[in-house]
């Protein structure tokens, strides 16, 4: 399909970004799947964002659950001289690149919005063209952690930072109805214990993004939101849990997104014999 078409997308659905909560994206594509829900439109932002790409460019369900349980912060993260960031995250890149290839946003199946953070001017920056791949891995780029991306002469860094559950691209491109997944409203308070660098570094991103969360949300029709809160943000070993939390949570809502799936027809079709 690869360009957006003229006419306004029908079904969109927005990812929010996590860090390892965000697995439960996963699960929640699960459900979707399942129950033969095809959004019209996707947006992501980080760890949303990395979901959304993969089943926009039609990678199966089951493949992106397996690459999920397989992730763990070695996988993800490397050491990095830059003095712009701690690590540097071209490996969630190589992930893309892995099931993608080479191509472009405006290649997917399903049209595709990635949201990032201009570190420089402090705004977001919505990616609809380009490397796929490397806006993917901007998105993830939690400032002060991660090296910042450069692209298109813009510094960007995690679009949790302005924009952690990404509606508002969608109502940009008049998406009729709107599902959004948010993965921290339950987790507003940072680990209360942190036990190594990454619970440090995650607590860090979850106390900045805290006024980014929650962004227009009650202008989605079904706003998903599965409790994590017991769920350390910094640990993968729980990631079949979190996986499974995320697709309970959206079987819940599953009669309402079912509803806004169905394309109504004009009222002059509904009376032909």
């Amino acid at each position: 399909m690869g360009t957006m078409s003229q006419s306004s997308p029908h079904l969109g659905l927005a990812l929010g970004g996590g860090s390892v909560l965000g697995l439960a994206h996963v699960g929640a594509l699960q459900a979707l799947v399942e129950n033969s829900i095809q959004p019209d439109i996707l947006s992501g932002t980080s760890a949303g964002a990395l979901a959304a790409t993969l089943y926009a460019f039609d990678v199966p369900v089951e493949t992106i659950m397996e690459e999920a349980y397989s992730l763990d912060w070695l996988r993800l993260a490397q050491p990095t001289l830059s003095a712009r960031g701690l690590l540097t995250n071209e490996r969630i890149e190589s992930i893309i690149r892995k099931y993608v290839g080479d191509r472009k946003i405006e290649d997917a199946s399903v049209p595709l919005l990635i949201t990032a953070t201009d570190i420089s001017r402090g705004v977001p920056v919505v990616l609809d063209h380009g490397d796929v791949a490397l806006a993917v891995r901007a998105s993830c780029s939690i400032p002060g952690v991660f090296r910042p991306v450069e692209i298109e002469g813009r510094l960007l860094v995690d679009g949790g930072v302005t924009d952690n559950v990404p509606i508002r691209p969608l109502l940009d491109r008049h998406a009729a109805h709107i599902v959004a997944i948010d993965v921290l409203s339950h987790r507003y308070r940072p680990n209360a214990n942190p036990q190594n660098i990454f619970d440090v570094l995650n607590n860090t991103y979850f106390i900045m993004i805290q006024r980014a969360m929650r962004t227009h949300a009650d202008q989605a029709e079904v706003l998903i939101e599965p409790d994590l809160s017991h769920f350390s943000s910094a640990d993968f070993r729980k990631h079949r849990d979190i996986v499974q939390a995320g697709y309970e949570e959206t079987n819940k809502h599953m009669d309402q997104i079912r509803a806004l799936s169905v394309r109504k027809q004009p009222w002059w079709r509904q009376w032909s014999i």
